[in-house]
């Protein structure tokens, strides 16, 4: 058996250690059970409000987002795809951590827009879509992926 380039093996175990990192939190926040609405008067998490209100004037208005086609790359728990969600859009989203995944899917259950979402454990590196599948494609958190994938496509 040969051994694996050792850029390749920085990047899998860099993947390795982001999945068990995020598993970690969300399994956490799963036993918690404490589900929340992301949109109106209701619970905003703290460290996604700001992105919300980004979001809004780089669209000149939240209501733009009706009916689009979103990709949330690297949703994590899934606040950012319910709140998309909740103003009208179909939301497509990945994330590493299948224990996010899982999260995300009870957040957008509890805040019936399960059908809506199609959440999916995946890596960057793993995405098939045909190109011109969105209308808009969300990120927060996610430059390291970026990183990763730019470091090998210049090898």
């Amino acid at each position: 058996m040969g051994t694996m380039p050792e850029a390749e093996l920085d990047a899998k175990n860099r993947s390795e250690n982001e999945r068990a990192f995020h598993d970690a939190i969300a399994t956490q926040e799963l036993s918690q059970g404490t589900f929340r609405v992301t949109v109106g008067d209701q619970f905003i998490p703290w460290n996604m409000k700001f992105y919300f209100d980004i979001l809004g004037q780089c669209l000149g208005g939240l209501e733009q987002l009706n009916g689009m086609r979103v990709l949330n790359a690297g949703a994590g728990q899934g606040h950012l795809s319910v709140y998309v969600a909740k103003k009208g859009a179909y939301v497509d989203s990945f994330d590493v951590s299948s224990r996010s995944v899982e999260f995300s899917k009870a957040l957008a259950e509890y805040n019936g827009v399960a059908e809506r979402i199609d959440a999916r454990v995946c890596a960057f590196e793993d995405l098939e879509y045909p190109d011109s599948s969105f209308d808009l494609v969300l990120g927060r958190g996610i430059c390291n992926a970026y990183v990763v994938m730019a470091g090998n496509s210049a090898e």
